[in-house]
């Protein structure tokens, strides 16, 4: 029975891949980085307002996680995206930490939608490394990734909230 079980996760995990790598012709994934203490874990591009934690009043529920930011289109207006859909895939690494893939899954994968002002907020999310998806997984979306091109890991510790600041990015229409 055990055996099953874990057969069948296995399964999900890679259907769920297969499903989100055919849905756009462009790839849906990228490879990721083990984190490093020169990683950066938040956007070089701080708001001008402040922190958005404090913005936001977000507390994590405790051994939760949070993950706040703001969201701005590109090119040019870098105005900021109102109700845009905001995903967290969960990265699984290897043993070693030094390969991994990230797994977004439609029912269980944390979303949310930006405000008015662009901003979002994932209170309560399980302590875990993550990849942000911003967008339609079916239509226009973009992977937050490092200047290397492989996507950009961001960790989310237990009782913290790791505010990500501002994330510009372009959508096509």
């Amino acid at each position: 029975m055990r055996t099953n079980i874990g057969f069948a996760i296995a399964l999900v995990m890679i259907c769920t891949l297969l499903l989100v790598a055919c849905e756009t012709p462009k790839p849906t994934a990228a490879p990721v980085s083990p984190l490093t203490s020169s990683s950066p874990l938040m956007s070089a591009n701080p708001t001008p307002s402040g922190p958005i934690t404090q913005s936001l009043q977000v507390t994590p529920s405790p051994s939760k996680s949070a993950i706040v930011g703001q969201v701005f289109s590109l090119p040019g207006n870098n105005k900021p995206l109102p109700n845009t859909v905001v995903r967290l895939a969960r990265v699984i690494w290897n043993e070693q930490k030094t390969d991994g893939a990230f797994v977004l899954e439609g029912a269980t994968s944390p979303s949310t939608i930006t405000d008015k002002d662009g901003h979002f907020a994932f209170k309560d999310i399980e302590p875990a490394d993550y990849v942000i998806v911003i967008g339609d997984v079916q239509g226009s979306h973009v992977i937050i990734s490092e200047s290397n091109g492989k996507a950009k890991v961001y960790s989310a510790g237990k009782d913290k909230v790791l505010d990500l600041g501002t994330l510009s990015v372009q959508l096509n229409p």
